[in-house]
């Protein structure tokens, strides 16, 4: 399921195959199943990676609306960051579970 916070952030083909020549080999030569095992812990890797890179983001949400100090509501950091409301208040919450 694709986040709805990430609307608008456009990613070109061009930069995702620059990051697969980085990392995959297209040489016929190599064995299928040692590709296959390659290919296989690199997604395991960069799935890591993108939870990392959301909690971070819910971290940069949770201290947005903190720093907004009285004037602060999830409406009012939505507004800034163009998200809905229950979106907001979702990043934030998961973050809090997630710091316990």
């Amino acid at each position: 399921m694709a986040d709805s916070s990430l609307t608008g952030y456009g990613v070109e083909p061009s930069e995702v195959d620059a990051i697969l020549d980085n990392l995959v080999s297209d040489d016929p030569a190599e064995d299928s199943w040692t590709r296959y095992t390659y290919l296989s812990s690199r997604q395991q890797l960069f799935t890591a990676v993108v939870d990392a890179i959301a909690a971070k983001r819910r971290q940069a949400v949770a201290d947005i609306y903190a720093e907004q100090g009285d004037e602060r509501s999830y409406a009012r950091v939505a507004t800034l960051l163009g998200l809905h409301r229950a979106r907001v208040q979702q990043m934030i919450e998961q973050h809090r579970a997630e710091a316990q």
